[in-house]
């Protein structure tokens, strides 16, 4: 992981998590070579399960320069599948921190209106 590289370490993203791509808005160029260019995938790494076996599906990458290969961060990803809610959570300096659960049930038995206040 490369400091020089970035405008700021691991920003917040929310509910972003993303297996793949980069976030350009928080990359200030190469800190070796200068060049400011989408950077690339390298070493790219998926283990684990399925993410619906119980085993989480686990993805990881070097974001590295298109010019020099220096590498840049290093991105984390994950997705499984735990009591009725997909989760995913991605962690890399250059992308930020994210994480998002969803239910898989039609209606998301979270959002349901309270039956107390009807």
């Amino acid at each position: 992981m490369c400091r020089k590289c970035l405008k700021s370490m691991c920003p917040q993203r929310g509910s972003s998590a993303l297996n793949g791509g980069a976030y350009i808005l928080n990359y200030a160029g190469c800190g070796s070579c200068g060049l400011v260019d989408m950077p690339k995938e390298a070493e790219r790494v998926k283990s684990g399960g399925d993410g619906f076996s119980g085993d989480a599906e686990v993805v990881d990458f070097e974001h590295t320069c298109s010019g020099c290969a220096h590498v840049i961060a290093k991105h984390h990803y994950t997705f499984e599948v735990e009591d009725d809610f997909q989760k995913y959570e991605m962690d890399c300096p250059l992308c930020g921190y994210g994480e998002h659960e969803v239910s898989i049930e039609v209606e998301d038995p979270r959002l349901a209106p309270d039956p107390l206040l009807c």
